[in-house]
């Protein structure tokens, strides 16, 4: 049977964002989600340590993005980008 076990305790701080992109912003993104992430962030004043890309990221389904931020604990300033599907 599945298990998952939890190994850290430590609280996290957690904000999302959405992006609005325009059509040359959303090719931009697709080409390469890491670079263009992390240049918008920094862009803004951001500290980005990584960006994490949602698997389903590259799917026809994936019509929009959200950027999950990790503000604090032991993953603090990653990014994640996470795909929103259509449904």
């Amino acid at each position: 049977m599945a298990r998952i076990t939890r190994t850290r305790t430590e609280d996290l701080s957690v904000e999302t964002y959405h992006l609005d992109l325009d059509e040359g912003e959303r090719r931009a993104l697709r080409a390469d989600p890491g670079g263009y992430l992390r240049k918008l962030l920094e862009n803004e004043g951001h500290t980005v340590n990584g960006v994490l890309i949602d698997t389903a990221f590259g799917g026809e389904d994936c019509t929009d993005w959200e950027v999950v931020h990790f503000a604090s604990g032991f993953m603090a300033s990653y990014h994640g980008v996470r795909c929103i599907l259509q449904r």
